[in-house]
C-alpha cells in the first residue's frame, strides 16, 4: 500500500488530543479497578448488576432469540468478519496505520481482557466473567472506526458512517443479550468497555509514533 504519512491531521490520535485522550486511558483504567475489585473471587451479582438483571427481565420477557444472536457479534467468527470490514475502511483511505489499528488494537484489547479475567476471578455459570471479552471485542472495533474515520477520503466518509452506526447499535444490542440471557453481569460489560477503550487508544497513539519515524515511500 502506498505510504499515505502525512502531518497530524491524519494523525489517529493528533497530539493535540492526546492530554484528553490520555486522561481517558487513566480513567478507564481507575474504573477496570473500581469495577473489579468488590467482585474479585465472586461468583454472584452486585447490586448494580441484580438492578441492571431485573430492569432487563422487565424489557425482555418473551423470545430471547433476537438477544440470543445479538450476544454472539462478539463471538470468534463475527468479530474476525467486522474486524476485516473496519480494516477495509483504513484500505480504502490509503493509510496504513488505520488498516492496522483494528487488527492490532481488537486482539490486544482482547489478550488484555483474558488476562484480567483470571486475576479478577468473578464467574458466572462456572466461566470467568469479568471483563466480558465480547463487549472488549466489539467495543474496541468501534473505537478503532471512530477514530479511523476522523478524516477520510471523498466516498469513504459515508460508509464509515454507516459502519460506525451498525458497530455502536451491535454494541448495545449484545450487551443487552448478554446481561439477559445470564452470560455477564452488567459491570463485566462496562469493565470490558473500559479495556477496549483504554487499549485502542494506546494503540493508536503507538501506530502515530511509527508512522512519524517511518520514512516516506
Amino acid at each position: 500500500m502506498r505510504s499515505t504519512r502525512t502531518p497530524e491531521r491524519f494523525a489517529l490520535v493528533p497530539a493535540g488530543w492526546w492530554r484528553n485522550a490520555g486522561r481517558i486511558v487513566v480513567c478507564c483504567a481507575l474504573l477496570v479497578v473500581a469495577l473489579a475489585v468488590p467482585h474479585v473471587g465472586q461468583a454472584r451479582p452486585g447490586w448494580f448488576d441484580g438492578l441492571v438483571g431485573a430492569q432487563l427481565a422487565e424489557w425482555f420477557p418473551g423470545d430471547l432469540r433476537p438477544l440470543d444472536a445479538l450476544a454472539s457479534l462478539g463471538s470468534t467468527g463475527p468479530v474476525l468478519a467486522e474486524t476485516a470490514i473496519v480494516a477495509s475502511i483504513g484500505y480504502l483511505n490509503r493509510r496504513w496505520t488505520a488498516l492496522l489499528l483494528p487488527a492490532v488494537g481488537t486482539p490486544l484489547a482482547v489478550s488484555t481482557t483474558e488476562l484480567l479475567k483470571p486475576v479478577v476471578g468473578r464467574t458466572i455459570n462456572g466461566h470467568w466473567a469479568m471483563p466480558s471479552g465480547h463487549t472488549t471485542a466489539v467495543v474496541s472495533l468501534l473505537v478503532a472506526a471512530l477514530l479511523m474515520s476522523r478524516r477520510s477520503r471523498p466516498g469513504v466518509g459515508p460508509l464509515a458512517a454507516v459502519l460506525i452506526a451498525a458497530l455502536a447499535l451491535g454494541a448495545v444490542g449484545m450487551a443487552l443479550g448478554l446481561v439477559r440471557l445470564g452470560f455477564h453481569y452488567a459491570t463485566d460489560v462496562a469493565a470490558g468497555a473500559c479495556v477496549a477503550t483504554a487499549v485502542v487508544l494506546l494503540t493508536a497513539r503507538a501506530l502515530d509514533v511509527l508512522d512519524r519515524k517511518s520514512p516516506s515511500t
